[in-house]
């Protein structure tokens, strides 16, 4: 039997971080993710499932994300070694109408922190052509980061979340660090 190591997106055996000026680069690893399917009536993990453009998030680090009409993706840090798709339907029951769908392997996620939301604006402002009031604390909002698709998420003021696909991994991380260097 072969054994096999795991690796993050960047092909590392751990996430690396990068400290740039003001701010930090993570690759976020530790994310698991999962896309349900169904109608809004429902509380995953006691989570509102937002509205478009919006996310929702808890205490415990859970968040729903919007991505579409009857589509969300459901997320919870440090779980991405779990089977995050089977905990979520646990949580829905066995008698819940709804596709679940485990997703953590195919995105890459980078956190960028700042020491100010001024700081976030500033990379914002260099990187995508939104207004800066669309990508508010609470924000999921997709589009494009050079030709990129990514979803933004913004947990808060000082934070923002770039969400891509894995496949491109490596060409999205060097654009986030070579806007950060600007």
């Amino acid at each position: 039997m072969t054994d096999l190591i795991p690796i993050t997106a960047l092909g590392t055996a751990a996430a690396e971080t990068t400290r740039i000026g003001q701010y930090e680069l993570h690759e976020n690893t530790g994310l698991a993710l999962a896309s349900l399917s169904c109608a809004d009536d429902v509380k995953p993990f006691g989570l509102a499932l937002p509205e478009p453009g919006k996310m929702t998030q808890d205490p415990q680090r859970r968040s729903a994300i919007w991505m579409g009409q009857g589509l969300w993706l459901i997320a919870a840090q440090d779980q991405a070694d779990s089977d995050f798709a089977h905990s979520l339907g646990e949580e829905l029951g066995p008698t819940f109408a709804a596709k679940i769908t485990e997703q953590t392997d195919a995105w890459v996620a980078f956190d960028i922190k700042a020491t100010s939301e001024g700081d976030i604006q500033a990379v914002l402002e260099r990187l995508v052509n939104l207004p800066f009031s669309a990508t508010g604390p609470g924000c999921a909002v997709r589009t494009l980061v050079h030709h990129l698709s990514v979803f933004i998420l913004r947990p808060n003021r000082q934070e923002i979340t770039f969400l891509g696909l894995r496949s491109y991994a490596e060409s999205l991380h060097h654009v986030l660090e070579a806007s950060l260097r600007k």
